[in-house]
């Protein structure tokens, strides 16, 4: 019964991805893009609390309060150390650091600190999936110098999609009744404060400017926003609830090679997407990667 909830964070995930494409679209300034994220995470809170008024208000605790709150500072950091890194580096590479930090590390905390090891076969299937990954990422020809700085940023963001990962971990195994709806509303709620403040320090900054007085988002936004809203609110709920019992790597791998697959198909028959030989390659090994680390 897990891994059918596994399969459905994975297929929530493509929602996730398919929303967010479709948002870029209508945001052509750092601060609309700050918009967004405040709109978004205010949504997901939304939404979370609706899991938590079925779940039960229960669970409030210092180590939860902490817990979320290094969460949604990790959902800040993570959209706005994307954004830099989408600005100065090809996206193939953006996409490999942020699904690499969401799986090795937390592949090495279930080692060290969960007491889920990891055998010769699912290190094979992690390698796999990072081959996969590499051939269904956007094949870009022109060569883009990477300065100093954009290193360190892509550094940043593979650290931050690692600790994502291991904070819902940490969480659930530490506290045995512990709330994942509360923890997941908090989180949100914390990210959106975040976002408030950024945006009212970015704004000041750029008061004279045109782009300062853009106070609303475009109207598809809104509906966008407000579906990665409520998709992102369940994908942190079920993950939650799914770490008690489901070791960390598959939790962490298997529903990201779901996203990539589902994205490909979906471009393909839906938007009229080419399949060429390099996609259907990957997606082979994405399947094959995910075999190996379930199975073996």
């Amino acid at each position: 019964m897990d891994f059918f909830y596994v399969l459905g964070i994975g297929i929530l995930r493509i929602f996730q991805s398919s929303f967010n494409k479709q948002s870029s679209k209508y945001l052509p300034s750092i601060n609309q893009y700050l918009r967004f994220g405040l709109y978004f995470e205010a949504s997901a809170s939304f939404f979370a609390l609706i899991y938590l008024c079925i779940n039960g208000f229960y669970g409030l605790n210092a180590l939860t309060i902490i817990c979320s709150a290094l969460m949604g500072t990790m959902f800040l950091l993570e959209l706005t150390t994307s954004l830099k890194a989408l600005q100065n580096a090809p996206l193939a590479l953006c996409t490999i650091c942020a699904l690499g930090g969401g799986i090795i590390l937390p592949a090495l905390s279930g080692i060290f600190f969960f007491d889920e090891p990891m055998n010769v076969w699912r290190w094979l299937g992690v390698a796999l999936f990072f081959v996969s990954a590499y051939f269904l990422a956007p094949y870009e020809k022109k060569r883009i110098s990477i300065k100093k700085s954009t290193v360190l940023i892509l550094m940043l963001n593979f650290i931050i999609n690692g600790f994502c990962g291991i904070i819902s971990k940490f969480f659930a195994v530490k506290l045995d009744n512990g709330n994942a709806a509360m923890f997941a509303c908090l989180s949100y709620a914390f990210a959106t404060v975040w976002f408030f403040a950024v945006l009212f320090v970015s704004q000041r900054k750029s008061r004279a400017s045109t782009e300062a007085n853009e106070h609303f988002l475009p109207k598809p936004v809104y509906f966008f926003g407000g579906a990665v809203g409520a998709v992102c609110a369940s994908i942190v709920f079920f993950t939650t609830v799914l770490s008690k019992t489901v070791s960390i790597i598959i939790l962490n791998t298997v529903p990201n090679a779901i996203c990539l697959v589902g994205c490909l198909l979906i471009d393909a028959f839906l938007f009229r997407g080419k399949l060429n030989a390099r996609q259907i390659i990957g997606a082979i090994l994405n399947v094959l990667a995910t075999t190996v680390i379930v199975l073996l």
